[in-house]
């Protein structure tokens, strides 16, 4: 099973909202150009937002693999402990 694991970065999000402007994002990118089976988004923004991004992703091309997203919660952005881990975690749970 192929399985991409990512953060959701604000430049996915502004895809979403004007991808005349921005492009396609790094994470549409990636979908658009390899096979995944699996998508698993860790996200620091809102639910809104991140629902809003998985209804996008999902519109393109025929539709996204199946995505999950996972709410990370960080004392701040640049908390390289619990940025670290958080994607361990991740992945941890996405080898199980």
């Amino acid at each position: 099973m192929k399985v991409l694991l990512a953060w959701l970065g604000q430049t996915d999000l502004d895809a979403a909202a004007d991808e005349q402007r921005v492009g396609r994002g790094p994470i549409a990118g990636a979908v658009e150009d390899r096979p995944f089976d699996r998508l698993v988004l860790l996200n620091t923004y809102g639910q809104d937002e991140a629902a809003r991004y998985a209804t996008w992703l999902g519109g393109r091309n025929g539709g996204a693999p199946a995505l999950e997203i996972i709410p990370v919660d960080l004392p701040n952005p640049v908390d390289y402990e619990a940025i670290y881990k958080a994607a361990v975690d991740a992945v941890e749970a996405v080898r199980l």
